[in-house]
């Protein structure tokens, strides 16, 4: 048994609404996650604990008042607890709210007609013949919620996307845990080489709670990975990743919860996007001159999209045979850092990183700091300068530092009291992310504390 917070999920909408359909989607899924779950429901209950009331208004209010009290027992001992009750007055689910406490109200909402046609018991055909009195929706009134924690239109989606909003309530607001994070994510928007959609359901897929989203020096991504993160249910954080170079030492700044509208971070974004174009051509061409024939058309069509760098480049090489591999490129030979064909790159400096995402509303991350593009690692002195200029925290969990690197950097972030967080740098070799960091959520809640 795991430790988890009890809370009572109140399933209300008409009769055939779908409420009990809906309620056994969730309870199957948070068993699936080792959840202790109970459901009460007017079929269940009613052969014990509401065998003696009829369907008066006085009657309805003690079958709610008497399932508040199981309810509110059930969620006190740490159990979810699904009741499916019509509860058609408003003042009675209130007063359920207030007796149960950790209480969630869920509006199964379909028209009448719909939920007629879903009749199979014909109670609403034996209510308008006058053989059932005082039915819901017929002959008795239905006070819909004013104000729902969740609003479900089972005419519209299907049972499975109406857990799905179920369950993701239940992680946003921690009543459940999400799911691991992966705080270092690249899209085909700058280098990676999927979709943001593709993305956000391979993330879903394999059991992750929140991913950031993490472009080298773009934004564009952002948009389209919230749009599929809503369609799928997952978390995503809005983010980016500056290069910096300080001296000779290419940085990397991590920026989370960032605007993504930010004109100052936007007037920088475009001087980049111009740079790398311009910079790419100059290295087409010294390869050209190396022999290597590739053209700016083909790299921008591997690009597909504004940011160009010299992934593309490599990819384009491999695609023409030219290496065998993608790190062969990056080499001395070709376009590695100080290579025949490398280009330096428009520079911007690591406070000027830390400002850009502290002027756009975010939360600065120094990125692996034991695996810079030279192969080198950082210091604590090289790290405290860094938080002189305003650093919040340090990737320490990540795919290329070692379980020693990882204890440095987790050290040195507590000595300066900087947030911890975690990602692989997903470019996209495959979509199983079975390789992927798998980070604790309560490092994504740590930095939503710090916003």
């Amino acid at each position: 048994m795991q430790s988890q917070k009890g809370v009572t999920l109140w399933f209300t909408g008409l009769s055939g609404v779908g409420k009990t359909t809906v309620a056994l989607e969730v309870g199957k899924r948070l068993l699936a996650k080792g959840y202790l779950v109970e459901r009460l429901d007017g079929d269940v209950v009613r052969e014990h604990l509401t065998r003696d009331l009829g369907f008066s208004r006085a009657d309805r209010d003690e079958n709610i008042r008497r399932n508040s009290f199981v309810a509110a027992l059930l969620t006190r001992n740490g159990i979810i607890t699904l009741c499916c009750f019509i509860s058609p007055y408003r003042q009675a689910r209130e007063e359920a709210r207030r007796l149960i406490g950790s209480f969630v109200e869920i509006y199964v909402n379909a028209p009448l007609e719909v939920c007629e046609s879903r009749d199979t018991k014909g109670l609403y055909a034996r209510a308008r013949a006058g053989e059932i009195t005082e039915f819901t929706g017929v002959s008795d009134p239905y006070e819909p919620p004013e104000k729902p924690d969740i609003e479900l239109k089972t005419d519209q989606e299907s049972v499975s996307v109406s857990a799905e909003k179920v369950i993701s309530f239940l992680q946003q607001h921690g009543y459940i845990d999400p799911g691991p994070v992966d705080l270092h994510i690249h899209t085909n928007f700058s280098d990676g080489q999927f979709t943001p959609a593709e993305i956000i359901k391979a993330a879903k897929d394999a059991g992750f709670g929140a991913i950031a989203i993490t472009d080298h020096d773009t934004t564009q991504g952002i948009k389209p990975a919230l749009e599929a993160a809503f369609k799928h249910g997952l978390e995503v954080i809005p983010g980016i990743e500056l290069s910096a170079l300080d001296e000779e030492k290419e940085i990397h700044i991590l920026g989370y919860f960032i605007d993504p509208e930010n004109i100052e971070l936007q007037k920088v974004l475009e001087q980049v996007k111009v740079a790398r174009r311009s910079r790419a051509d100059v290295m087409i061409n010294k390869l050209n001159s190396l022999g290597v024939d590739i053209s700016s058309g083909e790299v921008r069509k591997m690009a597909g999209k504004d940011i160009i760098g010299r992934p593309h480049i490599a990819r384009v090489m491999q695609e023409k045979g030219y290496i065998a591999d993608l790190a062969e490129a990056f080499s001395k030979e070709y376009i590695g850092r100080g290579g025949r064909a490398y280009v330096e790159r428009f520079k911007i400096t690591p406070g000027q990183a830390i400002d850009l995402v502290l002027s756009a509303g975010g939360i600065p991350v120094l990125a692996h700091p034991g695996y810079l593009s030279d192969r080198t690692s950082l210091r604590e002195s090289e790290i405290a300068q860094y938080v002189a200029m305003g650093l919040k925290g340090i990737e320490v969990y990540y795919s290329r530092h070692t379980l020693k690197q990882a204890h440095y950097y987790k050290n040195i972030a507590l000595r300066h009291e900087l947030l911890i967080t975690g990602g692989t740098d997903f470019h996209g070799h495959d979509l199983q992310f079975k390789e992927n960091i798998r980070l604790p959520y309560k490092h994504l809640q740590e930095l939503k504390n710090h916003i």
